[in-house]
């Protein structure tokens, strides 16, 4: 899960200088991508809806 975090590094850094709840939402993405690492689909589903209908720019992340 590291990897991932340094991957986006720098976007989090663009994006929490324009927009500051974009901590939020990131956070909200660890936590579905840590639920599917656990192998909790129905959650990590869950979660990832919860962010798709706060910031849809998460959309592209699907493809990853």
């Amino acid at each position: 899960m590291l990897l991932l975090i340094q991957g986006f590094a720098g976007l989090i850094i663009i994006d929490n200088i324009h927009f500051q709840y974009n901590t939020l939402l990131y956070s909200i993405f660890i936590y579905s991508i840590a639920y599917v690492f656990e192998d909790n689909f129905i959650m990590g589903a869950i979660t990832y809806t919860i962010l798709l209908n706060m910031k849809h720019i998460f959309l592209y992340v699907v493809r990853l």
